[in-house]
């Protein structure tokens, strides 16, 4: 399942893949080779609760992330970990919200720049959904 910008609610359980270019603040995309590090922390939101373990995770082209060398694009191939209910309130057909933070440090001439992207996910509870 692919995830946009428009539309990211993800059912319970699923895998899914979400996409993003890096691009510096002029609008060009980051190359890998100028990345020094890249991290992910997902949390639920209101709670702060980390998701699958993913709390400041190193992604350069590792834990199920991969970033093109020269278009900046970044691919996230979620697993059914990261997008699991971790609320034990929930009811069946509600959303709990997930932030992901993709955090990336690169060179840009001499010096070092930083770049926080979040992403809001919505996970639906299917359990007991008729």
């Amino acid at each position: 399942m692919a995830i946009s910008d428009a539309q990211r609610i993800i059912n319970e359980g699923n895998t899914f893949t979400y996409t993003a270019t890096l691009l510096d603040a002029s609008g060009a995309a980051i190359l890998l080779s100028s990345i020094s590090t890249i991290t992910l922390t997902q949390f639920v939101a209101g709670t702060g609760t980390i998701v699958n373990s993913r709390d400041g995770q190193n992604i350069l082209n590792a834990n199920n992330v991969t970033i093109n060398a020269t278009s900046g694009l970044l691919t996230w191939l979620g697993q059914p970990g990261d997008s699991a209910i971790v609320g034990t309130n929930r009811a069946p057909g509600i959303l709990e919200q997930h932030y992901a933070i993709f955090k990336v440090a690169y060179l840009a001439g001499v010096s070092t720049k930083y770049l926080n992207h979040p992403v809001e996910l919505n996970i639906l509870q299917l359990q007991k959904i008729p």
